[in-house]
């Protein structure tokens, strides 16, 4: 099953709902494409949501536009667990879960959000080629009062990969990663640009780190 989404999209997250998408493929493929010139805007207050889950063989895939999960939540605490994409084997083996960003703009942020844009997560202790890559494109953390704001997560242990070798990580963060959850995020930095120092991902004997002002920039050397 291929759902492509090339219009705007608005959905609101009710009480009941843990994502406005499920992709989920048990013995198939399920893949979610958001084209140039989209916008999709998710909105809600609802703690431990996730604007897409990307399930067993399973692929969400940006190319452009905009993809923005926004939330509202009367004060600060760590269970307003809000994540763009989570990359998690809810309905059985966690294997051949992929996030692709290639283009657009991937924000998540809101009022006293625990914003992590992309989560690796266990539902079990099975996991095979779970992957989230960016090539280009721009991930925006934006949580606002007493909001914090992460790129990429890991829950219980790192079970996956993250990959960036372009694009750009920017707007309100606390870290590139965090462990919060117990877990360790797998992150490799080959390029891109980042508004903070992403040293500690990066191989410096073969990747140069340069900062002008508040902006990194991680080239080949």
């Amino acid at each position: 099953t291929t759902l492509n989404i090339d219009n705007p999209v608005q959905i609101e997250i009710n009480a009941s709902s843990i994502s406005a998408f499920h992709a989920y493929g048990k013995k198939g493929n399920a893949v979610i494409n958001i084209k140039d010139g989209t916008k999709v805007m998710v909105t809600g207050a609802n703690a431990q949501t996730s604007a897409v889950i990307v399930d067993q063989n399973a692929a969400f895939i940006m190319e452009g536009g905009l993809f923005e999960l926004n939330v509202d939540f009367d004060s600060f605490s760590y269970s307003n667990d809000v994540v763009g994409v989570l990359l998690w084997g809810q309905n059985g083996a966690q294997k051949n879960n992929t996030f692709k960003l290639s283009g657009g703009t991937f924000k998540v942020g809101g009022k006293n959000a625990f914003a992590q844009a992309i989560q690796i997560g266990m539902k079990n202790g099975a996991s095979d080629n779970c992957t989230a890559d960016i090539t280009g494109g721009e991930i925006i953390l934006d949580p606002t009062e007493n909001g914090l704001g992460y790129a990429f997560t890991a829950y219980n242990a790192s079970y996956g990969k993250f990959t960036m070798s372009g694009g750009s990580v920017s707007g309100t963060l606390d870290a590139l990663t965090t462990t919060a959850y117990g877990g360790n995020a797998d992150l490799t930095v080959t390029g891109g640009t980042f508004s903070i120092a992403p040293t500690e991902y990066v191989d410096t004997a073969r990747y140069d780190i340069v900062n002008s002002g508040s902006v990194w920039t991680v080239t080949a050397k």
